[in-house]
């Protein structure tokens, strides 16, 4: 994480804590709140507040997304013009001659539509 977004994550997250402070204090000297309802409603908001944090310092930004990084593969696959160089480099004589017959009979099925 650059410095940037770093600072600018921990500013968000102070944000975030002081605006649920401010609302569980208002929230608990409402005098028609009950104890109980008050309590339930600062764990709920804390609970919100935690998971907003977590997203927060753990989640990835797109357009700070390294190129390369999560691609879609059907994307990668269009996009590398050497991926068929590589993939017969892996074959062995066997499966070579097995592709090769494989083309030829394709082949010869293209002409003898035309």
């Amino acid at each position: 994480m650059s410095d940037q977004r770093t600072f600018w994550t921990a500013i968000v997250t102070m944000v975030i804590w002081v605006a649920m402070t401010v609302i569980s204090i208002i929230f608990m000297t409402l005098h028609d709140v009950t104890a109980l309802g008050a309590a339930a409603f600062v764990i709920i908001l804390a609970g919100v507040a935690i998971g907003g944090t977590i997203a927060l310092w753990t989640g990835e930004v797109e357009s700070t997304r390294q190129p390369g990084a999560v691609r879609d593969p059907r994307k990668t696959k269009r996009g590398d013009p050497e991926r068929i160089a590589r993939l017969i480099e892996q074959l062995d004589g066997d499966q070579m001659v097995e592709l090769e017959s494989l083309l030829m009979a394709r082949r010869g099925d293209a002409l003898d539509d035309r």
